[in-house]
């Protein structure tokens, strides 16, 4: 059985079957035509490990499932692949495993790290002591804590989430104003005098808030009907390196030197993304985002650029926040009316 890189979103794979496909024709996946095919057995050798990390659930699990569909949770295929299809692809990949893990491909699964009671226990471990971590530092200790976490080992987990962007990449910024906008010059992050608490700065410490394109900083300020805002135009003047936090899925199971320990760790670290990407409403208080701003604190002391989380206002969006304004430029402001806004609602129970 044959298969094309139109099956993968993944680019390691895509580009496995691009350097090393002999053959073209019509794919039996996803059924695209005159197209660069590979036997889907070839891909094994990448798929060896990912797929042997994991084992058949010894019991009942809330987090067990198919072993397709725990690598379709990574995001290597693509999204338009149907489950009977991807079911079908993961089998034929992993069919020389067949004699002797049959099971694993036809029973519910865990990665095995999270099967085995040492790493279940540490893997809540983590989340319990941010937990607590949170609840100390809001109500009980701002600069002492005893809820913390082993300094090389977080500095371990972050950086399997390193990312870079390259020189010259845009980024944007909005600032509510009036009809007669604002100047380019006051489009930067504020002084640090006039800085107020955000979910990554505390007050007093400036960084710059930028989101990836314009949409999505009209979301972040909240504008209202009619209301007018200035959006600022920044470019990359040198290459930064980032924690990005916003989802796994953008890490590719099969470039990781660990996977284990990324297992392990993923949910400690998405917990930490729904913290920070979480926006505060008028009547929460600003204590609310003194766990993230420690740490974005933290992130910043370990070398990197700026951390990386996905917008709550528009979730097709995500935000950077820039600890060092010196690497971007200010380019260019445009001035919009804000037209129309739709909202969606829900119902709840008052408590």
């Amino acid at each position: 059985m044959n298969c094309c890189l139109r099956c993968f979103a993944d680019i390691e794979v895509r580009g496995e079957i691009e350097t090393n496909s002999t053959q073209s024709g019509k794919c039996d996946y996803c059924k695209s035509e005159g197209i660069s095919l590979v036997p889907a057995v070839e891909l094994l050798n990448l798929f060896q490990d990912l797929i042997l990390s994991y084992m058949v659930s010894p019991k009942e699990n809330p987090n067990a499932k198919r072993l397709y569909l725990q690598l379709k949770s990574w995001n290597i295929f693509a999204d338009y692949l149907p489950d009977p299809a991807i079911e079908a692809l993961v089998y034929d990949i992993g069919s020389d495993l067949l004699a002797d893990n049959k099971d694993l491909f036809e029973q519910l699964t865990l990665p095995k790290v999270l099967a085995d009671e040492d790493g279940i226990q540490l893997a809540d471990e983590y989340n319990i002591t941010w937990n607590n971590f949170k609840e100390e530092i809001k109500s009980t200790n701002r600069f002492f804590i005893q809820n913390t976490f082993e300094f090389e080992k977080v500095k371990d987990i972050l950086t399997s989430y390193r990312h870079s962007y390259k020189k010259e990449k845009r980024f944007y910024r909005a600032r509510n104003s009036d009809k007669g906008g604002i100047n380019i010059s006051y489009m930067g992050r504020p002084p640090a005098l006039h800085a107020t608490p955000g979910r990554a700065n505390p007050k007093g410490i400036s960084y710059l808030y930028l989101a990836n394109d314009i949409k999505t900083t009209l979301y972040e300020v909240r504008a209202a009907i009619y209301d007018y805002v200035t959006v600022a135009e920044f470019k990359l003047i040198e290459e930064i390196n980032i924690v990005s936090l916003r989802h796994s899925s953008r890490i590719s199971p099969l470039q990781l030197d660990d996977l284990n320990k990324f297992l392990l760790y993923e949910q400690f670290v998405q917990s930490l993304h729904e913290d920070l990407k979480k926006p505060l409403r008028r009547q929460d208080s600003e204590l609310e985002y003194l766990p993230t701003q420690y740490l974005c604190e933290l992130i910043k002391y370990l070398g990197y650029d700026g951390v990386e989380y996905s917008s709550s206002m528009n979730p097709a969006g995500f935000n950077i926040a820039l600890f060092d304004d010196k690497k971007v430029k200010c380019i260019s402001s445009t001035l919009y009316e804000i037209n129309s806004i739709k909202y969606n609602y829900t119902e709840i129970a008052p408590e």
